[in-house]
């Protein structure tokens, strides 16, 4: 998994994925997945411009998981940091949805201090780390994670884990995520 962040003023971070599976039949598959958080375009300027001016103001949050068939396009972007799975632990869809619907649950509105695509992509990659025994690797640009035009928005301590002094040790899970467990159990007893 790779954390990136688009370069221009808004600096806009997403993740994005690659999910190699193979059926019963033996035949692989791989798939490229996209996933950031954004802002419904009804809501770009009248309840975002609220938002922008307003600490406390929330609007719909636009989150997107695109999956393709092929690697998608990262020009205009820099890595911020890798998640490198061991082979064992290697996170599935499941694994993928679960961290999802948790994040949705923690942070079920966008709000532009607060919960906004840094935050998710942050949440996400730090939420799949616990889960799936995930090592951090530096990217390009790792000092540009959760920062608007180098001030800081959103530290990694702040999606980290809170029982521990260094983020990214994934002994304990991300704060406000410990029901993690959970929803794959129900992701599994749907299909």
């Amino acid at each position: 998994m790779e954390h990136r962040k688009r370069c221009g003023f808004f600096g806009h971070e997403y993740l994005v994925m690659t999910l190699v599976y193979t059926t019963l039949t033996n035949f692989t598959y791989t798939r490229y997945i996209k996933l950031e958080r954004g802002v419904k375009r009804s809501d770009a300027f009248s309840d975002f411009t609220a938002s922008l001016l307003t600490s406390g103001s929330a609007v719909t949050p636009l989150d997107v998981i695109s999956i393709s068939p092929a690697a998608f396009e990262v020009n205009g972007s820099y890595s911020l940091r890798y998640l490198q799975f061991p082979s064992r632990s290697q996170p599935t869809i499941l694994d993928v949805a679960a961290v999802l619907k948790a994040v949705q649950e923690k942070a079920p509105s966008y709000e532009l201090y607060n919960h906004m695509c840094y935050w998710f992509a942050g949440a996400v990659f730090e939420g799949l780390g616990f889960l799936c025994h995930g090592h951090i690797e530096r990217g390009e640009k790792p000092k540009q994670c959760g920062r608007f035009l180098g001030i800081v928005k959103i530290s990694r301590t702040a999606v980290a884990l809170e029982a521990h002094s260094e983020p990214g040790c994934f002994d304990c899970p991300p704060s406000g995520m410990t029901d993690i467990p959970t929803h794959i159990t129900e992701f599994r007893e749907c299909l």
